[in-house]
Parts: structure tokens; sequence; C-alpha cells
């Protein structure tokens, strides 16, 4: 850590953060998201009122819920991953400032003193590198896995959305009303035909 000055500690906090918020993600997606999707799925189960605007405007609140939690923290992680090569190359640049110092107090005759900022730079250009490679590889597969979840929901959303009026035009066809004792409404041809 000493030969990467003060910028390696923030790249390695910046690590830290980065890959403990990607592996909550990792473990969200195969594991959580199917908890709280249940949860969500037996609150809309035990509901009376599953087919009124109100109880539709539920359903779409606890999708928008489903959505937020998918998406949660991604675009922190998008922004670490962002981050940690520009903290790599505040570290190339602090280091050759440290090599041009060496230079105007001993002149380039000290090799050992300039090689100090040289590897400072280039330790931490390497390291910030190194830290968003592997996590932008993992955010494009989180991001891939969060879409694909995002796409079925919405699959299955707008399937039960199509199937709603087709089930209660066929509830509606399906009641017989030849055994009630009421007589049938009349029914009035809006279209006429001529005689």
């Amino acid at each position: 850590m000493e030969a990467g000055g003060s910028v390696l500690w923030l790249i390695a906090l910046l690590v830290l953060l980065m890959w403990g918020l990607i592996f909550e993600r990792i473990y969200y997606l195969s594991h959580g998201h199917d908890v709280f999707l249940n949860s969500l799925v037996s609150k809309w189960d035990s509901r009376a009122d599953k087919t009124s605007w109100h109880a539709l405007q539920i359903r779409e609140k606890f999708l928008a819920e489903a959505k937020s939690s998918i998406n949660k923290n991604t675009t922190l992680i998008k922004t670490c991953i962002a981050l940690a090569p520009l903290f790599g190359l505040l570290g190339t640049v602090t280091g050759m400032i440290k090599t041009f110092k060496q230079i105007t107090l001993f002149g380039t005759g000290d090799a050992k003193s300039l090689s100090e900022g040289i590897s400072e730079a280039l330790i931490t250009t390497e390291l910030g590198l190194v830290a968003a490679i592997p996590s932008l590889i993992l955010y494009a597969i989180l991001s891939r896995k969060s879409k694909g979840i995002l796409s079925e929901m919405e699959r299955l959303s707008s399937h039960f959305i199509n199937e709603f009026p087709k089930k209660k035009k066929e509830d509606v066809s399906l009641t017989d009303h030849s055994d009630s004792d009421e007589p049938d409404e009349p029914t009035i041809d809006l279209n006429p035909q001529p005689a």
C-alpha cells in the first residue's frame, strides 16, 4: 500500500464498496428476489377485489416496487466502476508530480528517487483498471439477469391484463340464465334492417 501512495487507499475503499454492492445484487437476484416477489404475490392473492380500477392500480404499485428492488444500487455500482480507473488516473498524476518534484530537487541522476513516483503512478493505474474490468463484466451479467427478470415480469403482467377481459367475458357467457326465475331482459336492436 505504501508504494501506491494515498490514492491507493481511495481505490481500496472504492473496491470494497463496489464489490459489496455487487455481491449483494448477486445474492438478491439469486435468492432474495424470489422471497420479495412471493410476498408481493401473497399480498395480491389475499385481496378480495382484484378486478376494479383501484385493485389494478395497487397491482401496478406492486410491480413498480418489484422493479425498484431489482434495480436497487445499480446506478451506484455503475458509478463506482467508472470511478475506479479515474482514481487510477489520479494516482498516475500524483505519482508523476512526485517524480517531477524529485527531478527538480535532485536532478535525473538519482534513479531510486525517480522510481518511487513512477512506481506510484503505475501501481495506481494498474489497480484502478484491475478493479474496474472484472466489476464491469459482473455488472453486465447482473444487468442482463435483472433485465431478463423485468421482461418476464412484464410478460406475465401483460398476459394477466390481456387475459382479464377474456376471463370476464367467459364468466358472463358461462353463466346460465335459463334456470333463473327472472325473465330475460329485452334486447333492443340499434341497427334495424328495413323489412
